[in-house]
């Protein structure tokens, strides 16, 4: 909810029974200037803890972008929507993160801009603040990462080398190693940036990051296109597949690992097949396949002795798709 100062709310509402009406303008003018008569009051309304919003500075600056932005929508509907976003927990737009959005999405359709003020609202409040070690967990717990350590290795002649790589206390140790060190990495804020993984999604919108920009605007479920993108990054191959990584999702119920295992081994086409047939096939599907699917991408590196092609054939056969599509070898 947008919360106003009360000294100016009632200033503002004594003004407002006593303005003249306007008369001898065209429909759409008249609400033009309505709008943007009410613009700079609304932010001269907005108040956090009892105090101003915005400088006047930042106000006149404001009310001069919304005088440019280009769109069907009401103006005022719209400043009203921005302002509520992130109020209740704290973390409310900046002016400078207003502006960004306006700049961003001026002169799209009427849906399109509606869909990217969505993408914004999720992903400003639901920013990963800290990641620690129990939401690691449950995100990759240990028995998928033993079930994939089983998978890699049985049958090799590393194993046969190293007979306890696979016994249980050897597993366990391997697991709280890879816990360790993905809290280590996710703690160095230029590792995250560098690698594109839960960088605070908002940020592509207010910084008028394009291809973000647009695949938010065209996307089918904005809310769940910021999981995409915090957990997958914003390739030109995760963007492209968009649509399809948050119908995964979905089907999923929200947990990542199908998701990101797809954005990181295939390419869009292909992720658009396996998305159609999981869908017209699930009931061939293993119980909670998809739900409890093994990440094998997760903590990947190409220096593992892993190939990404084996990768690739061992999530189609968790989903009981080999044999059923046929794409090229990477």
């Amino acid at each position: 909810m947008v919360k106003f100062n009360p000294k100016k709310a009632a200033d503002f509402c004594a003004d407002r029974f006593s303005h003249s009406k306007v008369s001898g303008c065209s429909g759409d003018s008249i609400s033009f200037s309505r709008e943007m008569e009410m613009v700079p009051k609304y932010l001269e309304l907005a108040a956090i803890k009892g105090e101003d919003r915005f400088k006047p500075q930042e106000i006149k600056k404001l009310t001069a972008a919304f005088r440019d932005y280009k769109t069907n929508l009401s103006r005022t509907d719209l400043l009203k929507d921005l302002l509520a976003i992130g109020a209740e927990k704290g973390i409310p737009l900046s002016a400078e993160e207003i502006k960004g959005f306006l700049k961003a999405t001026t002169s799209m359709k009427q849906l399109q801009q509606k869909n990217v003020l969505r993408f914004l609202k999720a992903a400003k409040e639901n920013e990963t603040v800290t990641i620690t070690p129990n939401n690691i967990r449950e995100i990759f717990p240990y028995e998928m990462f033993k079930q994939q350590e089983i998978k890699r290795n049985e049958g090799t002649g590393f194993l046969k080398s190293n007979p306890d790589w696979l016994q249980e206390d050897k597993i366990k140790e391997r697991y709280e190693v890879a816990i360790s060190n993905e809290i280590r990495l996710s703690s160095n804020k230029y590792y995250e940036q560098l690698r594109n993984a839960r960088y605070a999604p908002a940020k592509y919108i207010v910084n008028n990051s394009q291809d973000v920009v647009k695949a938010a605007a065209n996307a089918v479920d904005p809310e769940r296109l910021t999981t995409v993108v915090g957990y997958a990054g914003t390739s030109p191959n995760v963007l492209a597949a968009a649509n399809d990584l948050t119908h995964v999702l979905k089907l999923c119920d929200d947990r990542p690992e199908l998701m990101i295992d797809l954005a990181k081994a295939f390419y869009p086409h292909e992720i658009k097949q396996i998305v159609e047939l999981i869908s017209k096939e699930a009931d061939s599907i293993p119980k909670d396949a998809l739900k409890r699917h093994s990440s094998y991408t997760m903590n990947y590196s190409p220096g593992s002795g892993v190939s990404m092609n084996a990768i690739r054939s061992w999530i189609l056969e968790d989903l009981s798709l080999n044999g059923k599509l046929k794409f090229s070898e990477l």
